[in-house]
């Protein structure tokens, strides 16, 4: 549910890049209810439910037989949808993968295949229910704009009123006063500049280093309001997740995101590292007009961005896949028991 907007993840659960996600989220799940929407409501239509019913064909059996031919072929369009992506990604040279990028691979789609079964089983019970397949696939409709569309925006739209946000004319004006206190020392410094670079001698080092030092102090100051964005963004994306929890859709971008490494806690772990490589790179540039000869044996730390480990990946996916396959399995048993007690006349 996030995206970056000037160098910040913000909250969004619109339809945003064609990515796998994408692919699943929406399109293949509009088609799992296309397919299943008169699996039984149209053979009640036509008369052709009583007419198998008639015969020693056990209702159990039957819907079974539905259920399993609809799942064989809604696994096989989804892996039809990624296999040529996952032929590139293997073959391509330029992004070579581990055993843990496979496996997170195989997780992603394993939870895709969860979500599509939740919307089939939904999808099968609806058409259970009603015996008209126009109607039923209005129903399915009207539930897949709700759980897709309207409840994910709902969350949002209370996040955002419970946790505003600062707009980015406030953001700059709170960048501005943090620095106010050094404001007329860099205005001065900087015309100090500006005038030695027009004499033959050029810049003192003293004012060049002071200069360099006013940087870093803004620098560390706007990163601080910048920071402070991000807890808030924090608390509104996890906030809208919390209030949409019961949507499917928003359960698997949750999941999505975390296994893809693409989700705030991932972010979170990359600040972390890039902050003291920054400030190492801050104390070595002001050695170049301390100490060139300092500045030049002077060394970078190595970046030290730990991504999350394969197995707190998935532990944290695990929630929102137990949800998706508890909805599937909640479905599937309405579906079945409603079938039981169906009046085939």
């Amino acid at each position: 549910m996030g995206e970056y907007v000037s160098g910040n993840p913000r909250l969004s659960s619109g339809f945003g890049a064609v990515d796998l996600a994408f692919v699943v989220r929406v399109v293949l799940s509009l088609m799992v209810i296309f397919l299943a929407y008169g699996s039984v409501s149209e053979e009640k239509l036509h008369g052709t439910l009583r007419l198998v019913l008639s015969n020693s064909v056990p209702r159990d059996q039957l819907l079974m037989g539905k259920f399993l031919g609809g799942l064989l072929i809604i696994l096989g369009s989804m892996l039809a949808s990624t296999l040529l992506s996952i032929l590139l990604v293997a073959l391509s040279r330029t992004m070579p993968l581990g055993m843990a990028d496979w496996a997170r691979i195989a997780g992603m789609l394993g939870i895709s295949a969860l979500y599509l079964i939740c919307f089939y089983t939904c999808s099968l019970f609806v058409s259970v229910l009603v015996n008209r397949p126009s109607i039923a696939l209005m129903v399915l409709l009207q539930i897949w704009i709700f759980f897709v569309v309207i409840y994910p925006n709902l969350g949002i739209v209370i996040a955002e009123s419970v946790h505003r946000l600062p707009t980015q004319e406030e953001v700059s004006r709170m960048k501005q006063a943090a620095f106010q206190p050094y404001d007329a020392e860099y205005r001065k410094v900087m015309q100090d500049i500006r005038q030695a670079y027009s004499s033959p001698k050029g810049p003192d080092k003293d004012v060049s280093s002071r200069m360099m030092e006013l940087l870093s102090l803004r620098a560390e100051s706007e990163y601080k309001v910048d920071q402070d964005f991000d807890r808030r963004l924090s608390r509104q994306v996890r906030l809208a997740n919390s209030i949409a929890i019961l949507s499917p859709a928003v359960l698997y971008d949750i999941a999505m995101t975390r296994l893809a490494r693409t989700d705030l806690t991932d972010y979170e772990r990359f600040m972390t590292g890039v902050l003291p490589l920054w400030r190492a790179d801050v104390e070595r540039s002001k050695l170049l007009y301390k100490d060139p000869r300092a500045y030049r044996k002077a060394t970078m730390p190595p970046f030290s961005y730990v991504p999350e480990t394969l197995a707190g990946c998935f532990g944290a996916a695990a929630l929102q896949g137990s949800l998706v396959l508890f909805f599937g399995i909640l479905f599937f048993v309405l579906a079945y028991t409603s079938f039981l007690r169906k009046d085939v006349r």
